[in-house]
C-alpha cells in the first residue's frame, strides 16, 4: 500500500524501501543506520527515514564514544547533546 507524499504541497506517493542511512542528523559523519526504513516520494524526491527506537541508538553511539581515546569535537558536542537530553 503507498501513502501520498508527507509534503502537503505535493500531491506524489510514497514508495517504501528498505536501505542502509548515512544518518548525518545525528551531527556525526560516520554513522551509519542498516535496513531501515525509507519513504521516497514519486514526484518532489523527498525522502523520509523511520528510525525505530531512536533513544536506543543515541545510548549506542554515546557508549561507543566513551571507549575512544580521543574524541572529534563533532563527537564530544553529540556526547553533551546526549548527556543533557538524558539528565
Amino acid at each position: 500500500m503507498q501513502n501520498k507524499c508527507y509534503n502537503t504541497d505535493c500531491t506524489g506517493w510514497l514508495r517504501r524501501f528498505r536501505e542502509d542511512h548515512h544518518y548525518l542528523e545525528c551531527g556525526l559523519d560516520d554513522i551509519w543506520l542498516r535496513n531501515v526504513l525509507v519513504h521516497r516520494c514519486t514526484d518532489c524526491k523527498g525522502v523520509w527515514v523511520d528510525i525505530p527506537r531512536l533513544a536506543q541508538v543515541h545510548q549506542s553511539i554515546a557508549v561507543g564514544l566513551l571507549y575512544k581515546d580521543s574524541l572529534t569535537p563533532q563527537e564530544k558536542t553529540f556526547l553533551v547533546k546526549y548527556f543533557s537530553d538524558s539528565a
